[in-house]
């Protein structure tokens, strides 16, 4: 019976004589302090036997559950006390099986956001940047981080000290389910041979698990994100001649002092910026300003302000028809107006002061013919109804007039408001987004960021009464100078009836 083939069952019963025959440490070196079992030779067995168990997925299993059960008591078995020092040897080890496509994360029930903190609702609601991925090395600087996710639309990940390829498995699948497939890297990593290492090995490890990176920009920590009194005391040496390798990255440290070392010798950790007074939110705003080297900002703006703009127009329809006649207009029905050019046309386009002079004789005659009545009313109670009923008769013919005067009304009344948008639709050019507030000025990110705003605080920073005010200014000004009257001709001449 091969390695390979062990079920978990047959390793949990094994004695230590099984061990030793079944894994025997091979390497002189180790023979000669006593070591007798090929403790990684073990854990790779115990975790393709482990594959095979058929894990529930639970969304809260970690690798390191894995590690306490079953491969703890199986190693313990084998090797005893030395085995508490093969638990990183063994997260790498599940690391790099799952790298060579022997075995998912999945196929051990491992479902954990230990280093993918979360996928934010705000990628399922936006579009723009979804693809942005910022990888930050410690825990400690992902934290503050944080409150750009919503306000900048990307995905923020920790490598908990390094990168972990379980929470890049389960990124990988959140992002592939929402259409995700090729996305821009940015990493902050310390600023020493070892950060540079794990920015790399994330941007191969990414690919490798089938996402396509198209671009990697290593955004910090960097030598000018520290003051001279900062460097002068956080920078710390690093040791020279020493090669090191990050799931098979490898850099020398004397060539990385040689090229990037501070005075060739030092090196610095994103804590020598972050842990200063003021250095959480100091931290927020040089990678929002970093990021905005590569994307552009007024995409993110658009997004997030689009609906003031979209609703804007529709606001100040809204505004001018209760102003000029005090009845309220839906969206939807100001909707409805514009996709269906007028069919149904008046006798007279009436504006609502002309309709107002008419009507107003009419209701002032009615007035007058029943003024009578009305006293008979006031002074006859006991034939109220029967004088009402006289009231209602003798009103009728002039309620009449009314009804089809209101009626045409209505009818010109959609015809303005069709004319509004049209004129609106023709000179948008009026409203530049630039000359309002978060139209597209550059920075607006980063100050909201310097003024840790959230999202909702962001938006409500548009001043949509100047936007409707403004818009409402220009619709007034062509009621006054016939451009909205040249429009209700076309409309009357029936030339927009095809559109």
């Amino acid at each position: 019976m091969s390695q390979t083939n062990l079920s978990l069952a047959q390793l949990q019963a094994m004695t230590q004589e099984d061990f030793i025959r079944f894994f025997p440490q091979k390497s002189a070196k180790w023979v000669r302090r006593g070591y007798k079992v090929d403790a990684k030779a073990l854990m790779r067995a115990v975790i393709l036997a482990a594959k095979g168990e058929h894990w529930t997925v639970t969304g809260e299993r970690g690798c390191r559950e894995v590690w306490y059960n079953p491969t703890k008591p199986i190693l313990f078995k084998a090797v005893g006390e030395r085995t508490n020092k093969y638990m990183m040897a063994f997260e790498q080890l599940l690391s790099s099986m799952v790298k060579e496509g022997i075995l998912t994360y999945l196929d051990l029930g491992i479902l954990e956001f230990r280093t993918l903190r979360e996928l934010y609702e705000s990628i399922e609601k936006a579009e723009c940047w979804k693809n942005i991925l910022l990888f930050v090395e410690k825990d400690g600087a992902y934290v503050h981080l944080k409150p750009l996710q919503n306000l900048f639309n990307i995905t923020i990940m920790s490598g908990h000290g390094w990168s972990n390829t379980s929470g890049i498995e389960r990124m990988l699948r959140e992002l592939a389910e929402k259409g995700v497939t090729d996305v821009v890297v940015f990493t902050l990593t310390d600023y020493d041979p070892f950060g540079f290492a794990i920015a790399k090995e994330f941007v191969d490890k990414c690919e490798i698990l089938g996402l396509y990176v198209t671009e990697h920009h290593r955004i910090g920590i960097n030598v000018e994100h520290a003051t001279p009194e900062i460097l002068d005391v956080q920078k710390y040496p690093i040791k020279r001649g020493k090669r090191l390798s990050v799931n098979g990255i490898r850099f020398d440290s004397d060539r990385w002092l040689a090229e990037y070392g501070i005075d060739r010798t030092y090196g610095l950790e994103i804590e020598a910026v972050s842990a200063q007074p003021g250095g959480h939110q100091f931290l927020r705003e040089i990678v929002a300003k970093e990021l905005l080297k590569y994307l552009v900002e007024t995409d993110r703006v658009e997004e997030i302000t689009k609906e003031v703009w979209e609703n804007a127009p529709f606001k100040s329809i809204y505004d001018l028809i209760y102003s000029i006649d005090g009845s309220h207009v839906a969206k939807d029905n100001i909707l409805w107006v514009i996709a269906n050019a007028p069919v149904q046309l008046p006798e007279e386009y009436l504006s609502y002061e002309e309709f107002s002079n008419r009507y107003r004789p009419i209701h002032e005659e009615m007035e007058d013919a029943t003024s009578d009545i009305t006293e008979e009313i006031e002074d006859l109670q006991g034939q109220f109804y029967t004088l009402e009923e006289e009231k209602e008769e003798t009103e009728e013919p002039y309620r009449e007039k009314i009804r089809e005067l209101q009626n045409n009304y209505a009818i010109s009344r959609t015809i303005l408001i069709y004319c509004f948008w049209k004129y609106y639709e023709e000179n948008k050019e009026k409203w530049p987004r630039n000359h309002y507030a978060l139209g597209f000025p550059e920075g607006c990110l980063v100050k909201a960021i310097q003024e840790q705003k959230d999202l909702a605080e962001f938006i409500k920073q548009v001043d949509d009464s100047k936007i409707i005010t403004d818009i409402s200014t220009v619709l007034k000004d062509a009621m006054s100078n016939g451009e909205i009257q040249r429009l209700i001709s076309k409309v009357l001449n029936g030339d927009f009836a095809n559109e």
